[in-house]
């Protein structure tokens, strides 16, 4: 081997040793995100204090640094906004929300989100907000209550605007 092919070999080593030491080290750095329980009729709303009593509106995110914990939430859209409110104060590492259909819990992140009229789809806080795994499922559930389809990024943007309705219709 050639002191130049002996060369590029050691350098491409070395990059790859750095690669894997960075993944390695951030990965070890950052917290576990423990599993999510909500105790339905128990817990309370981390915005509200309303108690949690219903599986398909709730939601949760998992707070890391020095709060390591989930805060949960008896509404999508109460979530979503505390979550706007306080992005840049707090370290959110998990988003957890509830398929509207299924109840089966799903990334936030990656969920897809009907918004409507309060007054055409109640929530318990009058956000008019559900979440769904499947994109299908979002926009049967957006015809019926003439919604309109989001994912996270869009939800964050719509939430503050939304004016939330108390009363069931």
């Amino acid at each position: 081997m050639s002191l130049r092919t002996s060369l590029i070999f050691s350098l491409l080593i070395i990059i790859i040793a750095i690669i894997l030491g960075y993944y390695f080290a951030s990965s070890m750095m950052q917290p576990e995100v423990p599993e999510l329980k909500i105790l339905l009729g128990q817990e309370k709303c981390h915005r509200c204090g309303m108690i949690i009593s219903d599986i398909r509106y709730a939601a949760a995110i998992y707070v890391g640094g020095e709060v390591n914990e989930w805060w949960k939430y008896d509404d999508v859209g109460e979530m979503a906004l505390d979550y706007y409110e306080k992005r840049n104060s707090y370290e959110f590492l998990a988003v957890r929300v509830h398929d509207f259909l299924t109840g089966e819990e799903v990334d936030g992140y990656k969920a897809w989100y009907v918004v409507a009229d309060p007054k055409k789809l109640w929530t318990p806080m009058g956000y008019g907000v559900i979440a769904f795994k499947d994109k299908m499922d979002a926009e049967r559930e957006a015809k019926e209550h003439n919604g309109v389809i989001m994912n996270w990024e869009k939800l964050l943007e719509t939430v503050p605007n939304i004016n939330p309705v108390m009363s069931k219709p």
